[in-house]
């Protein structure tokens, strides 16, 4: 195993590698980036294909649902997969709490990283610290998920932080919505004629496009273990196909905190995705 120690926690870390210009360009210009060996040792997939494995196995996996807030329900016309948040976590003394804590280090350094990037600052909101959702899912064989974007329409998927408009709404009138989905997948040799892919729609970062699905190119992704994706959650429409083995990946949200009605930084004048 090769680690990048620019990005490597101290201890009991996953080894990860730096994103490349590539594809920081990539995820700036297009909307997605897909990051193969992100985690750069099989052992460190193995570790949490393993803790998701435990979970599963003492029933902490819930059947996932769609739609936000009191519109979600569970429709397995839509989506077939199971889900355990992580943030907060599983009860102490369940699985392996060091991968996890190792996990989320991991994906705080990958924040720091891309909030750095001068490209991705002119084209995304900021990625509030301490704000960054993380779950294990899993799709069963037979499972997947049809076609979405990561945030609803409403509003642009900002929702209000605190209390219900019934009670007066947000004390400090804070909105919170999603920037950047992740996907990290934990399956070691995966074969591609196994499906569960994620299929990717390039072209659809226009919103009136989001629907016109034959004119969109679309990317399949196989769910290697390692391989790391990106996308822009309000932008890119994407769907998992049908997989025949059970498909284990951590999936997340880099979010951004605002005062409501205001940017966490200025837009660019003219967005750079092509």
């Amino acid at each position: 195993c090769v680690a990048d120690t620019s990005t490597r926690q101290p201890g009991n870390a996953l080894r990860t590698r730096a994103l490349q210009s590539a594809e920081l360009h990539s995820l700036a210009t297009c909307g997605f980036c897909v990051v193969p060996n992100w985690l750069t040792c099989a052992g460190d997939v193995e570790r949490i294909a393993r803790d998701v494995r435990a979970m599963r196995t003492v029933g902490l996996l819930e059947r996932a649902t769609v739609g936000t807030g009191d519109s979600a329900r569970q429709d397995e016309d839509i989506r077939r997969s199971s889900v355990l948040g992580l943030m907060p976590g599983p009860p102490p003394g369940t699985g392996d709490a060091d991968t996890r804590i190792a996990l989320s280090h991991a994906i705080e350094s990958l924040r720091t990283e891309l909030s750095s990037d001068p490209l991705l600052a002119e084209c995304i909101d900021a990625l509030t610290p301490f704000e960054t959702e993380l779950a294990y899912l899993h799709y069963p064989p037979g499972g997947y998920y049809s076609a979405h974007v990561d945030v609803p329409a409403a509003n642009d998927g900002w929702r209000l932080v605190g209390r219900s408009p019934a009670d007066g709404t947000s004390l400090h009138k804070r909105e919170r919505r999603r920037t950047l989905s992740i996907l990290l997948y934990v399956n070691n040799g995966w074969r591609a004629e196994w499906g569960g892919q994620l299929r990717v729609y390039v072209g659809s970062q226009s919103p009136a496009r989001r629907e016109e699905d034959a004119t969109l190119t679309t990317v399949d992704i196989v769910p290697q273990g390692g391989t790391l994706v990106l996308l822009r959650s309000e932008l890119i429409k994407h769907e998992v196909l049908p997989t025949a083995q059970d498909r284990q990946c951590v999936v997340g949200w880099f979010r951004t905190v605002r005062i409501s009605g205001w940017h966490a930084r200025p837009a660019a004048a003219t967005p750079r995705l092509v």
